[in-house]
């Protein structure tokens, strides 16, 4: 039996994770999420997405976060799609975003860490940066 895995990706990391994906796929049954923020600075659209995996891929769903991240409408997106991979009783979910400030919290309350695999890229944060002292106390 092909292990049920859960895969969240934000729009920042599918350069990355477009060309692996869906050749896990073959061998792997992956619902595949990709999270759009509302200032992305991603080289892909929805649109793009589709036309570079093809229709052969059909456990992909998109989620399109409008309001910026440390918005309550964007908690209770982010609540809701953790619920949902709650009940759908996952082998492994991987996760493949930073979701600064909520999303770590609640997969940690809702999801819990046995089954959770999180992929954390060497971020570097710049002088400039506007949210630097945030991202460097969430990541650690």
């Amino acid at each position: 039996m092909m292990k049920k895995i859960a895969w969240i990706t934000a729009d920042s990391y599918l350069d990355t994770d477009i060309n692996i994906v869906p050749k896990l796929n073959k061998t792997l049954n992956i619902d595949w999420t990709i999270v759009f923020s509302q200032k992305t600075s991603a080289n892909y659209s929805r649109r793009d997405v589709q036309q570079k995996i093809g229709v052969d891929f059909r456990n992909i769903s998109y989620l399109f976060l409008k309001k910026r991240l440390i918005s309550l409408n964007t908690f209770l997106k982010f609540k809701q799609l953790l619920t949902k991979i709650r009940r759908e009783n996952y082998d492994v979910i991987y996760l493949d975003i930073l979701g600064i400030p909520y999303f770590f919290i609640l997969v940690y309350f809702i999801l819990g860490t046995k089954k959770t695999i999180y992929v954390a890229h060497d971020v570097v944060t710049h002088l400039n940066q506007k949210d630097r002292r945030a991202l460097q106390f969430y990541r650690k």
